[in-house]
């Protein structure tokens, strides 16, 4: 996204969750920008997806399916 803080404050004060903010460099295009993580529950999908599409339409949104959560905010 070009809209990191944008879409990171949303996802923080919406969802209460948190994200990982990294440094990324398109292959193609060779831009630089910011790649934002953040674990959900498959619950909270709809809420995510909307939020992103509210806060940054050109966002690019790739989802992974995780096996296992562990960690502060998640039970086991």
């Amino acid at each position: 996204t070009e809209n990191s803080d944008a879409v990171t404050k949303e996802i923080i004060e919406r969802m209460n969750r948190t994200t990982t903010v990294l440094d990324a460099k398109g292959g193609f295009s060779g831009r630089e920008q910011k790649l934002v993580m953040v674990s959900f529950s498959i619950r909270e999908y709809s809420e995510l997806i909307a939020l992103i599409n509210r806060t940054d339409k050109r966002a690019f949104v790739t989802i992974h399916r995780a096996h296992e959560i562990n960690g502060e905010g998640w039970t086991r």
